[in-house]
């Protein structure tokens, strides 16, 4: 009984192909626009939104990305970004991941991102030349589940 619920699992993994999920990095579909958002805003009273929100818009390996950077007003600061998207061989179990590498300039100078897009998060590094300075930092954003994932057979 085991053995047959084993050998069903894995024809049924193997049929399914390729994983379509949000891991992967390049859309099946050549030319299909794709939208991922990655938020860590939380709203602290009185002052307002603070927090960084990471907008994609995908098309192929090309990204054109926003960053928004809230700090307390209802107004953000905001960086155009392109880039592109590589991704990751999977390991074993393990998903495969997919690389971003952004470039873009607001206000005060350059502004580099290097990241990695999962299931769940996008985790980098932002690198801001304010000059001749260079200060970097790191960001872990959440995965913001957009309304149209949840219809499934909607007109």
């Amino acid at each position: 009984m085991r053995r047959s619920i084993l050998v069903a699992a894995v024809l049924l993994i193997s049929a399914a192909g390729p994983c379509q999920s949000h891991g992967q990095c390049v859309p099946s579909i050549q030319h299909s626009l794709r939208t991922e958002v990655f938020s860590s805003i939380a709203v602290i009273e009185p002052a307002g939104p603070a927090g960084s929100e990471l907008y994609l818009v995908e098309d192929g390996e090309r990204v054109v990305a926003t960053l928004r950077d809230y700090h307390g007003g209802p107004v953000p600061e905001e960086t155009k970004l392109r880039g592109a998207l590589t991704e990751s061989e999977a390991a074993g179990f393990a998903p495969s991941t997919c690389q971003a590498r952004l470039r873009g300039k607001d206000k005060q100078g350059q502004v580099d991102i290097v990241g990695e897009i999962t299931v769940a998060r996008f985790r980098g590094l932002v690198t801001r030349y304010i000059g001749k300075k260079a200060y970097s930092y790191r960001i872990s954003l959440k995965r913001q589940v957009q309304q149209h994932e949840y219809s499934v057979g909607a007109l």
